[in-house]
């Protein structure tokens, strides 16, 4: 660690990641890591007793959910803490389930396959629909060995989320609330709306499935819609945070513009573990939500491929239910862009261009508080937030829009198939008659 010495004989330390200046005035930037963002109780901040994690009491709900489907085997400790142990009731209880997740997807896919072999007469739009469940076993199969992988990371970004609590709470005194609760609890709601329409509808369908495989299937459903909006949520989180920092330091500026440069210096801080909480969502979730985001897109392929094809043979419950998925599916991918997007936006280039601004609307401050304000957007720059997905592909919009391009790009593949396959037969009956 590196020591400044500032006014008045007071020292702060220096972590990696933050922008110091040489003797001849140029910014040198030092490699950041979670482990060396410093803890701000070292900048002489009040000792105040912080508040609980927000944002996990915000989204308990979709935990708990998580965690009765065996997908969150944690426990909180009397610390407060989450956490994960490979020995514990939570997670015996998660093996059971996911051993009974696994057995049931396995033995429904099999039956998928021998029903669509023994069918005397071929109904394209029951195969296409069993082959948009298939994947859902698929990933009811997959998901588990994929979360097991990341729990630990999981709870240790939930746990980040705390740390960045009582940092906040420490400096302005103020609980940071993200405001996700009321969207929570109405994501649940819509989420039982869902299950019982979609459970209506697999019953009225000619898709001959059992009762615990239509309930395998709701899980599936379920499962994603969660998963998908957890995302969601905790890149609104991320907004909401980042906003109100930036608030805090309009006010901060505006009404102790004098001799305020250690006070910008520790939010300095605080954005730095903001924007290294942002970089982990994608690292401590990436391999979860990467199987997530693959298997939705060629469930899309299949049911929007399905819907187009039979769609002048007049409307049936199972076009509906095939128009449904391709819709539900459309709607989680996109959100889960749009949010990891507008997250990046909000935690890097917005957050810059407030600080910009507060320069421009405060030429009265301190050239001390002016010069820490211009190594702040230095430190954003030389630290721009992004949501990899562990290396794979860095989540925004443009993941969206490459995923409509290939979609239809294979639509119209699979579409001159038919086409030519319906030509070969017309030929053939042509012939024998």
């Amino acid at each position: 660690m590196l020591k400044i010495k500032r006014k008045k004989e007071k020292f702060m330390k220096i972590s990696k990641g933050d922008i110091l200046r040489t003797t001849q005035g140029n910014a040198i930037r030092i490699g950041v890591s979670s482990a060396d963002i410093p803890q701000l109780s070292y900048l002489q901040l009040n000792n105040k007793r912080p508040n609980a994690n927000s944002y996990y009491e915000e989204m308990k709900p979709l935990f708990f959910t998580l965690k009765i489907f065996g997908l969150m085997p944690y426990h909180v400790t009397s610390k407060g803490q989450v956490a994960f142990e490979f020995i514990s009731a939570p997670m015996l209880y998660s093996a059971v389930m996911v051993t009974g997740i696994v057995i049931s997807s396995v033995v429904t896919l099999r039956d998928s396959f021998q029903r669509a072999y023994a069918r005397n007469v071929s109904s394209f739009e029951c195969d296409i629909a069993e082959m948009t469940f298939s994947t859902g076993y698929v990933f009811l199969i997959v998901m588990p060995c994929v979360r097991f992988l990341e729990y630990r990371k999981i709870t240790r970004f939930i746990n980040d989320w705390g740390n960045l609590q009582t940092d906040f709470t420490r400096i302005t005194g103020k609980s940071l609330a993200l405001g996700l609760r009321r969207k929570v609890h109405l994501t649940i709601a819509a989420l039982l709306l869902w299950v019982a329409a979609l459970g209506v509808s697999l019953r009225l369908t000619s898709l001959g499935l059992r009762w615990w495989q239509i309930t395998a299937t709701l899980l599936c459903s379920s499962v994603t819609w969660i998963m998908s909006w957890l995302f969601t949520f905790t890149c609104l989180g991320l907004n909401s945070a980042a906003r109100i920092i930036a608030d805090e330091i309009s006010l901060e500026v505006a009404n102790k513009g004098v001799g305020r440069t250690e006070k910008i210096a520790q939010y300095k801080f605080l954005w730095l573990r903001l924007s290294y909480l942002t970089q982990d969502l994608g690292n401590s979730m990436g391999f979860s939500y990467g199987a997530l985001i693959v298997l939705c897109f060629a469930a899309q392929v299949l049911s929007c491929y399905g819907f187009l094809s039979s769609i002048g043979q007049g409307i049936k419950l199972t076009q509906v239910t095939l128009a449904a998925a391709t819709t539900f599916i459309g709607l989680l991918l996109f959100c889960i862009c749009s949010a990891a997007n507008c997250a990046t936006q909000q935690v890097g280039s917005k957050f810059q261009a407030r600080l910009y601004t507060l320069i421009q609307q405060n030429p009265s401050a301190s050239f001390q508080t002016s010069n820490e304000i211009q190594l702040f957007i230095s430190t954003i720059s030389s630290n721009p937030p992004a949501i990899n997905l562990s290396g794979f592909v860095v989540l925004d919009r443009g993941v969206n829009t490459a995923l409509i391009s290939q979609m239809v790009t294979y639509l119209i593949v699979l579409m001159q198939f038919q086409l030519s396959s319906l030509d070969a037969k017309g030929d053939l009956n042509y012939t024998n008659s």
